[in-house]
């Protein structure tokens, strides 16, 4: 990163948050143990585990806001969604940033492992969201059922379905759910918003939607892996599905897209 693109970001980050100084506390591993939390100007709590990889959701959500349609020209208007759906939920900040920009949103917060299920929940209560955010304690893929979630050890945004590098020797059994059906049982006729930081499971999380149900998705974020030698698990061949059910779909960021409908585009 460039002197001035990290000058940019600590700018952000002094106006941001408000006891700022313990990110450095804690990038620079003076916190080790606990909990840190980052208090920020508008009145948001984000409480996280020191030193790891809680401190990068951040950066990437709130400091950089990665998850951003601006970041494609796009002018979205958070203001005018009513459902947003968060799969890979980690602690919960991309949450909170959903839950505070889209005011009049019920915000679906889905995240499989105990740890950081449990951080997602505390944000959720300090900050007041609880009437506002569902949580479900479930992975998602492509078929209902049970799977083994492997264990990162020390990236706490890495467990995944898929055994990969930075997993480890420790596996859980986690429920899976279809976003299918968690439309059907919610009874969400109309997703506004869906981000997916899933781990490698976004592929057949999204393959195994029946078009009509893809029809009710507005606009998806969704970070792209290569866990699988499925060779439709690829980055370019998810973009190419998705341009051929309707979307425009553009890069938002290094193994992120944004996919779009044409009518909000039109719009916005």
């Amino acid at each position: 990163m460039r002197i001035i693109d990290k000058f940019s970001l600590f700018l952000r980050l002094l106006r941001l948050v408000r006891n700022w100084p313990i990110y450095f506390f804690n990038r620079f591993g003076f916190i080790r143990t606990g909990t840190v939390t980052y208090k920020l100007r508008n009145g948001i709590k984000i409480s996280s585990r020191p030193f790891s990889i809680d401190r990068s959701a951040l950066n990437d959500v709130w400091l950089e806001e990665s998850y951003s349609p601006s970041h494609c020209g796009i002018k979205w208007d958070w203001a005018g969604c009513k459902t947003i759906i968060d799969i890979g939920a980690n602690i919960g900040t991309f949450t909170l940033y959903a839950a505070i920009n889209a005011p009049g949103a019920t915000v679906y917060a889905m995240e499989p492992e105990p740890g950081n299920y449990g951080m997602l929940i505390q944000n959720i209560r300090q900050n007041g969201l609880s009437k506002r955010v569902t949580t479900l304690q479930a992975a998602m893929s492509g078929a209902a059922g049970n799977a083994i979630l492997h264990i990162s050890p020390h990236v706490s945004g890495g467990h995944s379905l898929f055994k990969h590098s930075s997993t480890g020797a420790d596996a859980v059994t986690v429920n899976i759910m279809t976003l299918g059906d968690l439309l059907s049982e919610k009874k969400i006729d109309v997703c506004d918003f869906l981000k997916l930081d899933c781990e490698g499971a976004e592929y057949e999380i999204l393959y195994s939607l029946p078009a009509e149900t893809l029809n009710k998705i507005r606009c998806i974020a969704v970070e792209c892996h290569l866990f699988s030698g499925n060779p439709l698990h690829r980055p370019e061949k998810l973009k190419m599905f998705l341009e051929e059910k309707g979307f425009d779909v553009r890069p938002l960021k290094k193994s992120m897209y944004l996919a779009t409908r044409a009518a909000d585009l039109s719009l916005r």
